[in-house]
C-alpha cells in the first residue's frame, strides 16, 4: 500500500531547514509529525510518493489583531508582511493611526476598501506600496472618515480617474499622498476644497487640462508636487499659484512649461517669491534666455533647472545667495562661459554645497570659476570632456 504522506527524505530536509532558523514568533509550530504536506506553507504533488512542490513562509497579518477593541495605534509597515489585508481590521473603530506601508513591493493587497470606512476614529492612514488595484471603492470609503489628517496611498496602484465627490468630509486633512499612481483624469474640485492642506503629492501620475484657479485658496500649503504628465496642449497654470504665501516646496518637473513661460513671471511676483525654498523646474521644455525672476527668489536653497536643453543661463543666478543645492544637468553651457564665471562670482558660492553639471557639454580645461567653489560637497562634471587638472580643493 502506498503511502499518502510526503516523502521522508524531503520531510527531514525540511526539519534541517527549520532547525537552521530563528522562529521567535513560532510560524513553524506546525511543523510537527510525520505528514509534512499538512504543515503550513508547504504544498505537496498530488500524485504518490507525494513530492514538495510549493514552499510559502510568507507572513500574513493575523486576523486576532482586530479584536484589540481599543487599540489606538497600530504600525505595521516593514514587518514583511504579505496576502490580503484582513477585513476584521475594520473591528479597531478606537484606532487613531493605521501604518501598513513598505511591505515589500506591493505584497499587501487590499482586494475591497469597505472595511476602513468602519475606523471612524482614524486621524493618520499610511498605505503606501499596498497594492490597491481591486479597490474601486477607496476614495467614497476614505471619504467616510471625517477626523483624517493624513492620508498616504503612494506606490499604490491606484488607477482610472480621480472621482468627483459630492462633498469632502476630511476637511482637517493636512497632507495628502497620491504620488506614483495611474490616475488618469483632470484635477477635481474638492481637492481645492481642503482649505487646511499643508502637504500635497500628486506627482508620478497622469493628469490632463488645466490647474484650477482656486488652488490660490491652499493659503496654508507648504509642499506642492505636481511633476507628472499633464497633456501639454491643454496643460494652464494659475498665477493664483503664486499666493501661496507659505509655500516653501514646489516641483514642476516633467509638465511642459513651453507655453506658460510667460505667465511664470506673474506668478513668481507673488508672495510665493518669499517662502519658497526649494524649485524644481526640471524636464519642463523651458527654452530662449533664463527669466530675470529667478534671482528674485532670495530664499532658495534648492534649484533644480536640467533638462533643459534650450534653456540659456542669466547671470541673476548669482543672488541666491542661500542657495546650497544647484542642479543643471543636461544643459549647454559650452556658449556660456563668460556667463557662468558672473554667476559663480557672486554670492552664490557661499553656501553652496552641491553643483550639478553632467553632460552640460563642458571641454577641454577645467573652468576656472570652479576654483572658486571650496565650500562645495559634490561636484557632478560626468559625461563631459574635460581633460585637465582637478582643483587643488579636490586632490
Amino acid at each position: 500500500m502506498f503511502s499518502t504522506k510526503c516523502l521522508e527524505t524531503e520531510r527531514q530536509t525540511l526539519l534541517q531547514f527549520k532547525s537552521g532558523l530563528s522562529d521567535p514568533a513560532h510560524r513553524l509550530s506546525s511543523w510537527t509529525g510525520d505528514d509534512c504536506c499538512s504543515w503550513m506553507g508547504v504544498a505537496c504533488s498530488n500524485d504518490v510518493p507525494r513530492h514538495v512542490i510549493k514552499l510559502d513562509l510568507r507572513i500574513r497579518i493575523p486576523e486576532f489583531i482586530g479584536s484589540f477593541k481599543k487599540l489606538e495605534y497600530l504600525n505595521l509597515s516593514k514587518a514583511g508582511f504579505t496576502g490580503t489585508i484582513p477585513h476584521h481590521l475594520g473591528n479597531l473603530s478606537m484606532l487613531k493611526s493605521l501604518d501598513l506601508s513598505i511591505n515589500y513591493w506591493q505584497s499587501l493587497v487590499i482586494d475591497n476598501a469597505g472595511w476602513l470606512s468602519r475606523l471612524t476614529s482614524l486621524k493618520y492612514l499610511n498605505m503606501s506600496y499596498v497594492d490597491m488595484l481591486q479597490a474601486s471603492n477607496w476614495l467614497p470609503v476614505i471619504n467616510m472618515l471625517p477626523s483624517l489628517l493624513e492620508i498616504r496611498l503612494s506606490f499604490c496602484d491606484l488607477s482610472g480617474p480621480l472621482l468627483n465627490l459630492p462633498f469632502v468630509n476630511f476637511t482637517s486633512l493636512s497632507t495628502l499622498d497620491l504620488s506614483f499612481n495611474h490616475i488618469d483624469s483632470s484635477l477635481p474640485d474638492w481637492l481645492f476644497d481642503l482649505s487646511n492642506l499643508e502637504y500635497m503629492y500628486l506627482n508620478g501620475n497622469h493628469f490632463e487640462g488645466k490647474i484650477p484657479s482656486n488652488i490660490g485658496n491652499l493659503t496654508f500649503l507648504k509642499a506642492l508636487d505636481l511633476s507628472s504628465y499633464f497633456s501639454p496642449s491643454n496643460l494652464q497654470i494659475p498665477s493664483t499659484l503664486g499666493n501661496l504665501c507659505n509655500l516653501h516646496t514646489l516641483s514642476l518637473s516633467y509638465l511642459d512649461l513651453s507655453l506658460e513661460q510667460a505667465k511664470l513671471g506673474r506668478i513668481f511676483s507673488g508672495c510665493i517669491i518669499n517662502s519658497l525654498t526649494e524649485l524644481d523646474l526640471s524636464s519642463t521644455s523651458l527654452n530662449g534666455s533664463l527669466p530675470g525672476w529667478l534671482g528674485t527668489l532670495t530664499n532658495l536653497k534648492i534649484l533644480d533647472l536640467s533638462s533643459n536643453e534650450g534653456l540659456s543661463l542669466s547671470t541673476s543666478l548669482s543672488n541666491l545667495c542661500k542657495l546650497q543645492t544647484l542642479s543643471l544637468n543636461g544643459l549647454d553651457l559650452s556658449k556660456e562661459a563668460a556667463k557662468t564665471a558672473r554667476i559663480f562670482s557672486g554670492c552664490i558660492v557661499q553656501r553652496l554645497k552641491e553643483l550639478h553639471l553632467a553632460n552640460t557639454n563642458l571641454q577641454g580645461d577645467m573652468p576656472y570659476w570652479i576654483d572658486g567653489l571650496e565650500n562645495l560637497k559634490l561636484l557632478d562634471l560626468s559625461l563631459n570632456q574635460i581633460n585637465s587638472t582637478l582643483p587643488h580643493w579636490l586632490c
